[in-house]
């Protein structure tokens, strides 16, 4: 795995935040933690959570619909292939950059963005 810097994880983290949005349009995304303080840090576990607005769902009903518009999308960046997956505890989906790093999404209440 190569080191990342704060650059490429926001270039890769607005490329999976577009294609989110080409496939969802009603659907808010926001940074949270060290992404949203400006200070990112490589170790960050977290990095956005959504809200799909006009209508709530549940994290095992969105998920797999989300999982299969980033493979589909987003298979390749910067010529390394991409890997989505559903974080081990079903909480987030983590996109993979072939030779390392990870933007993790997270479904939340929209009443939680207001």
């Amino acid at each position: 795995m190569k080191p990342r810097s704060k650059k490429f994880y926001d270039d890769f983290a607005n490329v999976v935040k577009q294609h989110v949005k080409k496939c969802f349009p009603n659907i808010e995304i926001r940074a949270v933690g060290s992404r949203n303080r400006g200070d990112f840090q490589r170790t960050s576990d977290f990095d956005y959570q959504f809200c799909i607005e006009g209508g709530e769902t549940t994290k095992e009903k969105f998920y797999p619909k989300l999982i299969k518009c980033l493979e589909k999308e987003i298979a390749e960046y910067k010529g390394e292939k991409v890997r989505v997956e559903l974080g081990g505890s079903g909480n987030v989906v983590n996109v993979f950059p072939e030779s390392g790093g990870k933007v993790s999404l997270a479904l939340e209440p929209c009443s939680k963005f207001q």
